[in-house]
């Protein structure tokens, strides 16, 4: 019981300080707060520490202010371009579910064309490994999850990355990592994967306008996938885009499978590829 009432009173004074409240009508009269164990809801580890489980027992105060001033504190990270007086100065790269600031890029418009490529030649997003380069603020993965995928894991920036795992977790994603660090030749891709990845084959790897800025890394040919999206840039031809995917298939044995355009948020009309790895 002295464990217990320790726990108990630290967490009283950490849901004065945080975002978090009681979620049920009883607060902490509620059984699941009766010592000793919290309704067995209240683990003591082997080095002594106590731990609370029951995770629906609690929730965000506000969270729609909260969802949004995650995303007011991203913003930095999130773009790399000139500013714009249309979308006002510094603002998102990726359109965050829920939040009402302006954003270049909307996943939730990208991800039915996606699904509609990879539908024609019979894949399903159900249970697959999601992999995306150049991940931003990770808002693709979060579709891709979604819709069912069994995991994403995302690389970019080490300030990028620290945006996106607040951003997903913000949103209630759990099933994701992610890598930080510079992307350059030298990347090795695979250090970063959690290990049960390491022998999944059936990976969704996703390239959307980053290879302008890293070119074809090396460690894509250590990657387990089978398939590959492709997203040029603004203003790269249908057959500037081709030409560089033809590189590619000289560094992996890969071929187009499915070709369309895709237009979202301001961005202008971008070509797009289903990549089968041979």
């Amino acid at each position: 019981m002295d464990d217990c009432n320790a726990f108990l009173d630290l967490l009283k004074e950490k849901l004065e300080t945080t975002p978090l409240e009681i979620y049920n009508a009883e607060g902490f009269d509620n059984l699941d707060f009766y010592g000793p164990d919290c309704n067995g809801n209240l683990i003591k580890l082997r080095d002594g520490r106590c731990v609370y489980v029951d995770t629906q027992n609690f929730a965000l105060k506000d969270y729609d202010q909260y969802l949004t001033n995650v995303a007011q504190s991203v913003q930095g990270a999130s773009h790399f371009g000139d500013r714009s007086h249309l979308l006002g100065g510094k603002y998102l790269y990726q359109a965050i579910p829920g939040v009402s600031l302006p954003a270049k890029r909307d996943p939730a418009d990208r991800m039915p064309i996606f699904q509609r490529m990879l539908s024609k030649v019979g894949i399903e997003i159900e249970n697959r490994v999601i992999l995306d380069v150049g991940c931003n603020l990770g808002l693709i993965g979060a579709h891709f999850l979604k819709n069912g995928a069994h995991w994403y894991h995302g690389w970019d920036l080490e300030e990028v990355v620290e945006s996106s795992d607040q951003v997903l977790s913000s949103i209630g994603c759990t099933r994701y990592s992610l890598t930080g660090g510079v992307l350059s030749e030298r990347t090795d891709l695979r250090a970063g994967l959690p290990l049960h990845l390491n022998n999944s084959m059936n990976g969704i790897l996703t390239y959307l306008s980053i290879r302008g800025h890293v070119g074809w890394l090396p460690a894509l040919k250590t990657l387990s996938w089978e398939y590959m999206i492709y997203e040029g840039h603004e203003g790269e031809s249908e057959e500037v885009s081709r030409a560089h995917l033809a590189e590619l298939s000289e560094m992996v044995a890969c071929s187009i499978v499915q070709e369309s355009e895709i237009t979202d948020g301001t961005s202008d009309s971008r070509y797009i590829a289903l990549v089968r790895r041979a």
